[in-house]
């Protein structure tokens, strides 16, 4: 188990360093851009989070990425830039939630980094006990979204989400935002509207069974690359970029 989780730290990390490297830019025009009329997320609903200005935001960032990479790279120095990488993501991600392609998704990766740090910090002979549950945690985080998401679709809609209907309204909204002519393709096509739908319905709402099954991984986690493919190309959600590093704990690298 920790020869497993050493892995998955190592790569988890090194994707969300690139990650967040190519969209800095971007970020940091936002923060400047908006300024002091950005939204304050409030941590565990509990307590604002500060807001902070373009410089102070670029050193969080610089700071974010060199810890991530530190976890990536240097095992001997793993437990203490984790700690770090998770308390800079709060700060990060935060100054940025308002933008599409973070959303509430990033949430993740502070809560991954400190199970990765908790198990780290584990006695020496608790060690495989630790990573155990530390890999076991970081599943259930990423099959909530997943199962959050299905029950959502049911406590708005109900099983009639299946029928395609409400996909076919949220692609050409998407069609008009952002002038998708894929996304009015796939509205003008009722049947395949509804396959898409059910297929979607199913896949969040069984997603967790990759936790008791492992060997489901290998089904799923194809069927969700293909999902969030198509929200990237349809709608421009662009989730995968903080969600799909999170499959590596569900494959031994």
């Amino acid at each position: 188990m920790r020869a497993q989780l050493d892995s998955f730290t190592a790569a988890y990390a090194a994707w969300i360093a690139i990650a967040v490297l190519l969209q800095f830019p971007w970020h940091l025009r936002f923060v400047v851009a908006r300024g002091l009329a950005r939204g304050r997320p409030a941590l565990l609903g509990l307590m604002s989070m500060p807001r902070i200005s373009a410089i102070p935001f670029a050193v969080t960032g610089v700071a974010f990425v060199a810890a991530l990479l530190t976890a990536a790279t240097m095992p001997l120095e793993r437990f203490g830039a984790l700690v770090v990488a998770a308390i800079a993501a709060l700060l990060y991600f935060s100054q940025v939630i308002e933008i599409p392609a973070v959303r509430r998704k990033a949430n993740t990766a502070p809560v991954i980094l400190l199970l990765l740090a908790a198990a780290l910090a584990a006695r020496p002979d608790r060690t495989q006990l630790a990573a155990g549950w530390s890999i076991l945690t970081i599943k259930a985080a990423v099959a909530q979204i997943y199962l959050s998401s299905g029950l959502m679709k049911l406590r708005n809609v109900g099983w009639r989400w299946s029928d395609g209907a409400t996909l076919r309204a949220n692609l050409v909204s998407a069609h008009l935002r952002s002038d998708g002519a894929a996304a009015l393709a796939l509205a003008a096509r009722p049947r395949w509207c509804r396959a898409v739908a059910t297929s979607v319905l199913i896949f969040e709402l069984t997603f967790w069974l990759v936790i008791p099954f492992p060997p489901l991984a290998w089904i799923y986690l194809p069927v969700g690359l293909a999902f969030h493919v198509g929200t990237a190309v349809l709608m421009r959600i662009h989730y995968w970029i903080y969600i799909v590093p999170a499959y590596f704990v569900f494959v031994r690298i």
